[in-house]
């Protein structure tokens, strides 16, 4: 399947594979607020750094992404089982932050960052419970 960038808010980038768009899974902190009846309601917090910009070619798209494939096992669309997963390179974007539990917007792309490069994971969209999916662009 081709790789694709879809622009998004402030012209940050999506990446998609096929049919699926791909997001940063966070990790997660669930925390319990109250019982209702046979429910309950919850707050998550995330206990990675989130606040990401990648880093692409959109011109040599297999050149900035690798794709990683694996068995299908069961729940394939949990975040330990995906069996598509995309690694792309990123920085830190330290300005992007969050406030009172909510990240706030992009800022427009593209951005500076100069934190030190890494490469992060991307997996499906439905794999991930907390998830960045459009990430601004950084300048190569």
């Amino acid at each position: 399947m081709k790789l694709a960038v879809s622009r998004w808010f402030h012209n940050s980038v999506a990446i998609e594979r096929g049919p699926l768009v791909f997001s940063y899974g966070i990790g997660e902190s669930w925390v319990k607020l109250r019982d209702r009846g046979m429910t309950a309601d919850w707050q998550v917090f995330p206990t990675d750094a989130w606040n990401y910009a990648v880093q692409l070619d959109t011109e040599a798209l297999s050149e900035s992404i690798a794709v990683e494939e694996s068995a299908v096992e069961e729940g394939p669309f949990t975040r330990q089982h995906a069996p598509v997963r995309l690694r792309v390179k990123a920085r830190q974007l330290i300005e992007w932050r969050a406030e009172d539990g909510a990240a706030n917007p992009l800022s427009p792309s593209p951005v500076t960052s100069e934190e030190p490069e890494k490469m992060i994971t991307l997996i499906p969209y439905a794999a991930a419970k907390l998830r960045v999916t459009a990430f601004p662009q950084n300048k190569s």
